[in-house]
């Protein structure tokens, strides 16, 4: 019996901690800095595409369909491209070329990841006693044996790289597509958090972005 209460005791101690260590990173995207063309033209931009480049191609479909909808909501005539381009190589510009000429678009906002900057991080295993207090590092090698005996779990070692990922969406129009306005983004533990979640976060910071700058 007492050591069905001592395994009782030691889940109820390892839950939250368990739990906090899932929560404790999420993706956070944030505006660095936005630029708006001073003699961009006044009024509706036509018919506007939305296309991407990612290594991740369900990451853009997502992006495209909902940034396409937040633009509709603020009237604007845009349509996801449902073209998915993961790299910049001279191979992929004849499909992008064609892409942009079967639009039939009259504008383009391009939503591209500039730079990722990966940051390891080592946690070492501890052992986690009464109160989730981490009792090895107080205690000698015999003391946390007997910790680890009573009613403390180990826990397991967490090795994880948070992702910064930087981002530009830039918006183009007319015949020469000339650039009219253009954010960049900065994406803080990318990757860590729900993809749909992370997208609407994302989609979110732009069209407040395009609000603020008067776009629409």
């Amino acid at each position: 019996m007492n050591r069905i209460r001592r395994i009782a005791m030691a889940c109820l101690l390892i839950a939250p901690a368990l739990s906090m260590s899932g929560c404790a990173l999420t993706d956070k995207t944030t505006l660095d800095a936005s630029w708006t063309a001073p003699d961009r033209p006044v009024g509706k931009f036509g018919k506007v595409m939305v296309i991407t480049v990612s290594t991740n191609e369900f990451v853009q479909a997502e992006f495209q369909d909902k940034m396409a909808a937040h633009l509709r909501a603020h009237g604007v005539d845009a349509v996801a491209s449902h073209y998915y381009f993961t790299r910049y190589t001279k191979e992929e510009r004849p499909r992008f070329e064609k892409a942009i000429a079967d639009s039939g678009a009259d504008s383009f906002l391009l939503a591209r990841v500039t730079t990722t900057e990966r940051r390891s991080r080592d946690v070492p295993d501890v052992i986690l006693g009464p109160g989730n207090v981490p009792s090895n590092s107080s205690l000698d090698i015999y003391g946390a044996f007997l910790v680890y005996g009573g009613a403390g779990q180990v826990m397991p070692q967490a090795d994880f790289t948070p992702t910064t990922m930087n981002t530009e969406a830039s918006l183009y129009t007319g015949q020469s597509r000339k650039l009219v306005w253009t954010a960049r983004t900065k994406t803080r533990n990318a990757g860590s958090g729900e993809r749909a979640a992370a997208v609407d976060q994302y989609v979110d910071v732009l069209v407040e972005a395009m609000e603020k700058d008067r776009l629409f």
